[in-house]
């Protein structure tokens, strides 16, 4: 069973970079494994000249405004053994 956190617990300290993020595609149903590259990938596509993109800093918040339950939802990210579960239902 995986030990849920809250993802603001989970985040202070650590190096995005080491993250490993699965994903759930809902129009599939296809499970994805994805990096940081990904995630900040998907939340910056298809957005218009003006648009900031959302950087390793970021990503979170632009994830939970963005992407979160739209196409897709992360079902879990994994920082080298350390697991949060269904992170954004907590922000």
């Amino acid at each position: 069973m995986i030990d849920e956190k809250e993802l603001s617990d989970f985040l202070p300290g650590r190096d995005v970079n080491d993250f490993v993020f699965t994903v759930l595609d809902k129009h599939s149903d296809e499970v994805l494994t994805w990096y940081i590259e990904d995630v900040l990938d998907e939340i910056n596509k298809d957005r218009s000249e003006k648009w900031v993109d959302y950087t390793k800093d970021d990503w979170f918040e632009g994830w939970s405004a963005f992407c979160e339950d739209d196409i897709f939802t992360m079902l879990q990210i994994d920082d080298k053994g350390d697991l949060v579960g269904s992170p954004f239902p907590f922000i």
